[in-house]
């Protein structure tokens, strides 16, 4: 907790814990922890304006240095390493605090940029008062380190499949996993699991290496252990993954408009396939929200952005038929009664009615986020004039700053990089590994494989206006281009804009603009062909579906 008086002299130069650094320096005395605890985004972090709020050397409110930038603003993400308990926060005198790390800016100033922090500053949809599992208290034994295992899989068409086991990780959390061996030790192939309750997860559908000897995986930075094998006695295209049967895989979710979100795993199913998905749950055993869900090429698929629900106590989903797990769940801080009683970091008074969370209002994840704004800027920028061809993220980080997600400083138009060619703003605001990264950190995303661009996989049942769609041209430069999505047209077949497709090979200093405003998805406007055909039947995409958002008329 800030008192009114701290608040009051800080400096707005920086809107970030803006006051004025009268020490340079922190004296945060850490305490003894292993890393690997779970992450969250903070919040309540402009209840009384300039934004930020300041980490303690202690669970004290009085104890800080004031250091500028020494804490977390909006939307950035801590890891919560130990708990304690000291000076109360809030409302409901909440009296928890974490000695946490900023993992959305781990260094301030050329120190660790950590420290206590009340969890009334963090979203992790608890009560006030409740600790987070998998955290110890500071001063005792750490927790479990996260660990990746490797072992050889089932014969691939090259090789072997990777079987791929995480453990100790945060529960409920994506985590990013890339492929490795010998030949390509900067990874092969890189995508998201993830973890249940208790931070497990496993799978060995996602990629598999005949070249070797060496093979590896790294998870969230986490290295597993190195397996050799040799090219194997695979051969041709399955059609389905080596292990033979088909899972369907469920988890909670994000906060959604009532309950939560479903996040839908499925794996060893046919390659390349739609299948039909129906979510289910107590008041709805015969199922509600019927949709279908592309796999890619080794029949795994994943979405968190089509169905929820704030029934129960069970939730499930079938697959093809296929059923998932159940799990149990209440009702989110989006809607619904509560099921516990008035929680202790809400704005209103303790004796109001309140739903079961520490989450401040909002009825939906990302609920800043305006589709329809976003979507007009794009289209009534896709012809703007373009300075160079590789401007297609920063054209869709335009679009979704013209939406209202919230810059920051490792996101931002402002400033400038580069040392040849001056580009304006960061390098995530252009480079589309960190972008796509970036949003899959820092906001509520679900990263869906559409697979092989064919002629028979043109529908995108999770897309919408707003989200936006990425390219692998399989050129050996994985994924390289992003879309944004513009508009659904029958058969759910989205139509994008986007920069940086030159109608030419561009000169040095040439200029141009787009000879078109929008497109189908997988069809190339400049060439007259599918995209498959204009790069040689290998084209790969991925969904970056946004959850939440809003639609509104006028902005």
């Amino acid at each position: 907790m800030i008192v009114t008086g701290e608040r009051r002299r800080r400096s707005a130069i920086l809107l970030v814990l803006g006051l004025a650094a009268g020490v340079t320096g922190s004296s945060v005395g850490q305490p003894s922890v292993a890393a690997g605890g779970p992450v969250f985004t903070v919040m309540n972090t402009s209840e009384t304006p300039p934004d930020g709020v300041w980490f303690r050397n202690s669970p004290h409110t009085s104890d800080t240095d004031r250091v500028t930038g020494h804490g977390v603003y909006v939307n950035e993400r801590v890891e919560l390493q130990c708990y304690a308990w000291g000076d109360s926060v809030g409302a409901y005198n909440n009296t928890l605090w974490y000695f946490v790390l900023n993992v959305t800016r781990p260094t301030n100033a050329g120190v660790t940029n950590s420290g206590y922090l009340n969890a009334h500053y963090i979203n992790d949809g608890l009560a006030a008062n409740q600790i987070d599992a998998g955290v110890s208290q500071c001063g005792s034994a750490p927790p479990p380190q996260a660990t990746i295992t490797l072992s050889q899989g089932p014969a691939a068409p090259a090789g072997f499949w990777y079987s791929i086991s995480l453990d100790n990780f945060a529960g409920g959390a994506t985590i990013s996993v890339t492929c490795r061996d010998s030949v390509d030790p900067g990874g092969f192939k890189t995508f998201s699991l993830t973890t249940n309750g208790a931070g497990h997860t496993a799978t060995q559908a996602w990629c598999y290496s005949g070249d070797g000897p060496d093979h590896w995986v790294t998870a969230n930075g986490v290295e597993s252990n190195h397996v050799q094998w040799g090219p194997g006695s695979g051969g041709g295209t399955p059609t389905t993954s080596p292990s033979g049967s088909a899972v369907a895989s469920l988890a909670q979710g994000p906060d959604a408009p009532h309950g939560y979100w479903y996040a839908i795993t499925l794996s060893h199913f046919p390659s390349n396939s739609a299948i039909a998905i129906s979510c289910r749950d107590s008041v709805d055993p015969d199922g509600f929200s019927p949709f279908s869900l592309n796999t890619d090429g080794s029949g795994s698929a994943f979405t968190q952005g089509y169905c929820f629900s704030g029934d129960g106590p069970d939730h499930w989903f079938t697959a093809n038929g296929i059923e998932s797990n159940h799990l149990t769940w209440g009702v989110a801080p989006s809607g619904g009664a509560p099921t516990s009683p008035p929680l202790g970091d809400a704005s209103v008074p303790a004796s109001a009615t309140q739903p079961a969370t520490r989450m401040d209002p909002p009825t939906s994840v990302n609920l800043f986020f305006n589709r329809t704004a976003a979507v007009n800027w794009a289209l009534g920028n896709a012809q703007d004039q373009q300075d160079v061809d590789v401007m297609c993220t920063w054209f869709v980080s335009n679009a979704l700053w013209a939406g209202g997600f919230p810059k920051s400083p490792t996101w931002t138009d402002a400033g400038s990089h580069g040392t040849i060619q001056k580009r304006p703003g960061t390098v995530t605001a252009w480079a589309v590994p960190e972008f796509v990264q970036y949003m899959k950190d820092n906001f509520s995303t679900a990263w869906e494989p559409l697979g092989l661009l064919t002629n028979t996989n043109n529908a995108v049942p999770d897309a919408q206006p707003g989200d936006i769609i990425a390219y692998d041209w399989g050129d050996g430069g994985g994924i390289s281009h992003v879309s944004f999505v513009v508009d659904i047209a029958p058969g759910q077949y989205p139509i994008v804009s986007e920069w940086g497709q030159s109608p030419y090979t561009l000169i040095y200093g040439r200029s141009f603009t787009s000879p078109y405003q929008k497109r189908g998805w997988t069809y190339s406007e400049l060439n007259g062909k599918w995209l498959q055909d204009v790069h040689g039947g290998n084209v790969h995409a991925y969904l970056l579906h946004i959850n939440g958002g809003l639609f509104i008329a006028n902005f």
